[in-house]
């Protein structure tokens, strides 16, 4: 504990929490009433796994309990970080799908006593290399981590503004199509999302072979869509989303 004095004496959170394993990675909920740590101790999901343990109301940390394998992979589950004010556990792993790299960073929404299934935050904060530590402030403005490119005991911190992927109120669903108005076949090409009111980063995703893209967004906002194809064609609109919304467009490709 931090007093007036400085740092008091070092106690040991005791055999609920610490095993003989590795016990590691720490933290705290806002509250300070639930712990959530990572730990490569047996009877896991994993290599490493995520537990939690929950003070009762002595004080006393009750038995820490594995946070399931929603979270928790085959391989490693680490660094965990619970935004308290959206319910969202962001932390990095190498054993979710949709890797970028060795370690990326997602996020999972507790819905209740369920998690939801995790996202990795996107290519504007994972890269071809490991991200763990995730941290964001308060007012979700700013975020950061530690990189490794290569070796993961050479760490470099990292911070910049969130961009949407990594928002814990990017939660409302953008989806849609783009298909040729002749044949009807998918079309082929880059969407881009700018948002008019705030400007955060939204990095942009190649339509999928059936034509078809999808974002999560913050609602509420007014954003410009931007489609770029591949045969020389630009795609513009703005619109404003006001809960989960669906936009399908076809164009015609002038030969």
């Amino acid at each position: 504990n931090l007093g007036e004095k400085g740092w008091g004496n070092v106690r040991n959170l005791g055999k609920n929490i610490n095993t003989t394993a590795w016990d590691s990675h720490p933290s705290l909920s806002h509250s300070g009433d639930t712990l959530f740590f990572t730990s490569d101790r047996l009877g896991g999901f994993g290599l490493a796994d995520i537990y939690y343990s929950v003070k009762d109301q002595q004080g006393n940390w009750q038995q820490a309990l594995n946070i399931g394998p929603i979270i928790n992979t085959r391989n490693n589950d680490v660094s965990p970080f619970f935004h308290h004010k959206f319910n969202v556990l962001y932390f990095s792993s190498n054993g979710q799908p949709l890797n970028f790299g060795n370690f990326d960073i997602y996020k999972s929404y507790l819905h209740g006593s369920v998690w939801e299934e995790p996202k990795n935050i996107g290519p504007l904060v994972n890269g071809e290399g490991s991200e763990y530590y995730f941290t964001i402030d308060s007012e979700s403005q700013e975020l950061y981590y530690a990189r490794s490119e290569s070796d993961p005991n050479d760490l470099d911190l990292h911070s910049f503004p969130v961009p949407m992927e990594a928002h814990p109120e990017a939660v409302v669903t953008l989806k849609g199509t783009l298909k040729d108005s002749n044949t009807g076949k998918p079309m082929k090409g880059i969407v881009s999302i700018i948002d008019l009111e705030e400007g955060i980063e939204v990095a942009p995703k190649f339509l999928r072979p059936d034509g078809s893209f999808d974002f999560s967004l913050i609602n509420k906002r007014k954003y410009l869509l931007i489609i770029q194809g591949d045969d020389f064609f630009r795609i513009e609109e703005i619109f404003f989303l006001d809960g989960n919304m669906e936009i399908n467009r076809t164009t015609e490709i002038i030969e």
